[in-house]
């Protein structure tokens, strides 16, 4: 599942991309006003909705559970935090670059039906063109291969270097 937001013209911001047993919208359940961001399922997905009245009484419930809370908030805040400096510090090569070490698994891929072109532009916070040129310049440097399902990592050691230039 994706947390986002749109613009007003329609382009989509992912903020966030949910792993099973994740949960989200802390802050809609505490406070009770409207979600701050979407939720959309990006594949086959269970999701259980806990409403604000329920989840206060479930704090009331069990103490514990608000320290559980305010962790993820703190943690969803840093996180935000970290997007907001990608953002606006770094450019979309070196976002890109940020993204496929972040996303990639153990053995360096991402698989090109869950992560399109346009969800890793939309991830990004651009176009899907500028995306793309972005891709290229990474393929053309050898530091990755776009195959028709898969994106590998062939250079770990140089793309790490570029997210820190």
């Amino acid at each position: 599942c994706k947390i986002y937001r749109l613009s007003l013209d329609g382009r989509e911001q992912i903020l966030y991309q949910l792993s099973p047993g994740e949960y989200c919208n802390e802050v809609s359940a505490v406070d009770g006003k409207l979600n701050p961001a979407s939720f959309a399922a990006v594949e086959a997905s269970t999701v259980w909705v806990l409403t604000q009245p329920a989840l206060a009484r479930l704090r009331a419930q069990y103490p514990a559970l608000n320290e559980v809370i305010i962790a993820s908030l703190a943690e969803h805040a840093r996180q935000l935090s970290r997007r907001v400096f990608q953002l606006t510090f770094l450019s979309v090569r070196q976002r890109l670059a940020l993204f496929i070490l972040q996303h990639s698994d153990e053995n360096g891929a991402i698989d090109r039906h869950i992560w399109s072109q346009e969800e890793i532009a939309s991830y990004l916070g651009t176009v899907r063109d500028v995306a793309g040129r972005a891709l290229r310049d990474l393929r053309d440097a050898d530091l990755i291969t776009l195959e028709r399902d898969t994106l590998q990592i062939t250079n770990r050691p140089a793309l790490q270097a570029l997210t820190r230039s």
